[in-house]
């Protein structure tokens, strides 16, 4: 609904105003809302695969709620997107959202919910993560609001979230992420 008011208001199509407001400022020049991907773009895209392992027929979906699921983005676009979290939170000067947008994104409202965002505290670290999938696809992003550590990690399967968990679990084990508390999708 809240894509529709949106482009009710602006007098602009969902994809065209979140490319001008947030993927081309953010820099993150692999990503589009198009529906159906532009056939330019089609030989980069990843194949999805459903539960039982075999490609999708026709190799992805067409998703008409561009808002909810229409992203089609890289996990360096998406890690852009999540620095960009990181500079707002901390008000930088390049920061694209204001000091009050950033604390509406970033602060709990539901539960450990903010806006989108699923916000996790252990003592004084903060970190946010966003999970995500369409039929076909699933992706995990995790980054912390004070040091911008993090990582994304995308899948093209149906069964792809539990190993995704297990990368970002891995991950920080490795690089030490503090106060981390691993998660585990199944």
């Amino acid at each position: 609904m809240l894509q529709q008011v949106i482009q009710d208001v602006t007098g602009q199509d969902f994809s065209t105003l979140m490319d001008s407001l947030v993927l081309t400022p953010l820099g993150m020049e692999h990503s589009t809302f198009q529906q159906p991907l532009p056939a330019n773009l089609e030989s980069r895209a990843a194949v999805g695969h459903g539960n039982d392992g075999k490609p999708l027929p026709g190799r992805w979906r067409i998703q008409p709620e561009l808002a909810a699921a229409g992203l089609w983005t890289t996990a360096s676009d998406l890690a852009r997107f999540a620095l960009a979290v990181h500079a707002a939170a901390n008000q930088s000067p390049e920061a694209l959202l204001s000091a009050s947008s950033a604390a509406a994104l970033t602060t709990q409202r539901f539960i450990n919910f903010s806006l989108g965002l699923l916000i996790r505290r252990n003592g004084e670290h903060v970190w946010f993560t966003h999970n995500g999938g369409n039929e076909g696809y699933r992706c995990l992003m995790y980054a912390y609001l004070t040091s911008g550590e993090g990582a994304v990690v995308m899948t093209n399967a149906d069964a792809g979230m539990a190993l995704a968990s297990e990368i970002i679990n891995s991950i920080a084990l490795e690089y030490g992420w503090p106060g981390f508390i691993p998660e585990e999708f199944w």
